[in-house]
């Protein structure tokens, strides 16, 4: 009796990590509640290698680590996801090139990506709809 009681709590524990529709949700809820005794029992090592996304993936990312963090971020925004913007990082300066329709979205883009883990400053080439790109005035009044 007892061997069919816990296969029984088995199964429905397996049905209620393994269901179709609510299933990833509910093993990643339990992997973050987890997350303090998976590091007790590691003795301080951190955490188990493929079980759960714990602490930051790299405290000293390159420029391209950092451009692919940065464009991560900021595109999944519905807002700036089809915007024509462009991000170069320098020695952890991220240069944003582009063109947004309101002054409020370049504030709030700008923000967002100060905001960003490792970026050490911003430089703001972005400009607003007929008129010209920051970084292009000097060379018009130039000319």
């Amino acid at each position: 009796m007892k061997k069919f009681f816990l296969a029984l709590v088995a199964g429905i524990g397996l049905e209620y990590f393994l269901d179709p529709k609510d299933g990833t949700k509910r093993r990643a809820m339990l992997m973050n509640q987890l997350g303090p005794v998976t590091d007790s029992v590691a003795g301080g090592m951190g955490p188990i290698k493929g079980m759960m996304p714990h602490g930051h993936d790299n405290n000293n990312p390159d420029d391209k680590t950092l451009k692919d963090r940065v464009e991560s971020e900021v595109l999944r925004d519905p807002k700036f996801g089809q915007a024509p913007i462009n991000f170069n990082v320098e020695n952890g300066i991220v240069v944003i090139h582009g063109e947004l329709p309101t002054q409020a979205d370049i504030d709030q883009l700008v923000s967002q990506v100060q905001g960003i883990r490792n970026v050490q400053g911003v430089e703001n080439l972005l400009h607003l709809p007929g008129t010209i790109a920051p970084n292009k005035l000097s060379a018009i009044e130039a000319s």
